[in-house]
């Protein structure tokens, strides 16, 4: 049973199985000579759906959902960014307006690197523009992933297999091997991410529980093993990489 699914466009989410949508080289390739870092609260808008693409954004460390407002007025979540991503990248590039709303889940540090600077970098720097290109082909496959798992997932193993990879990479599973993930996000907004309505993810949440898979506390899940054990040794938590702009000064 796929479950019932929200009446809206299908855009694939790029939340990959590395977490939080991440992505980076383990030695930082790409990102020297951006602008310093500086830190955001939850709830910044960084940019709005149909804007001017002025900034792109570099993400050293946080969450960041990017949602769009149909023609009908409905708003959709698109999909989830996090460490190593750049915002904005495709907008600045084509030198078009913004197709969607990009908002801080979490706290996060960025990098904000004007459009100029941007296209500059894609032009003359080779390290910059293969980090650009890997990073817009893992977003390719991933959504060619997501839509063949819609199509072909029951409901309830998209929801496990979002949950696993909310698990921050730096986590470390309990003496029972369980893991504690936190979820920035509503209940609505996790059903357009696995393309189902927000009444089904609920009913699906108390499948979970009811079979001590998993477990609210706070706001917080607690996982079980089993589903813990749905990462693999390649993109599983742990790994984290620290190579990223320097911070601006206070």
């Amino acid at each position: 049973m796929r479950g019932p699914s929200r009446p809206s466009v299908f855009l694939a989410p790029s939340c990959s199985a590395s977490g939080y949508a991440e992505f980076g080289n383990s030695n930082g390739e790409g990102v020297e000579g951006l602008p310093a870092l500086q830190d955001y609260p939850a709830g910044v808008r960084l940019f709005t759906q149909g804007g001017a693409s002025a900034d792109a954004f570099f993400i050293a460390e946080g969450l960041v959902k990017l949602q769009r407002v149909q023609d009908r007025g409905q708003e959709v979540i698109v999909g989830l960014r996090g460490t190593g991503w750049f915002l904005a990248a495709s907008a600045i590039v084509l030198e078009r307006a913004h197709v969607v709303t990009a908002v801080t889940v979490t706290e996060c540090t960025l990098s904000r690197i004007p459009a100029p600077q941007f296209r500059g970098l894609v032009r003359e720097s080779r390290a910059f523009s293969w980090r650009i290109l890997r990073m817009n082909s893992e977003e390719i496959h991933d959504q060619l992933v997501e839509a063949a798992d819609r199509s072909s997932l029951p409901a309830r193993e998209r929801l496990e297999r979002f949950l696993t990879r909310l698990v921050p990479r730096d986590a470390v599973a309990g003496p029972n091997g369980q893991w504690r993930v936190p979820i920035p996000l509503r209940q609505w907004e996790i059903a357009d991410l696995i393309g189902v309505t927000p009444q089904y993810v609920c009913q699906l949440f108390h499948e979970l529980e009811r079979e001590k898979l998993a477990a609210w506390d706070g706001n917080d899940v607690i996982l079980a093993p089993r589903l813990a054990g749905m990462f693999d040794s390649k993109r599983g938590p742990g790994r984290r990489d620290r190579s990223v702009p320097a911070r601006a000064p206070a």
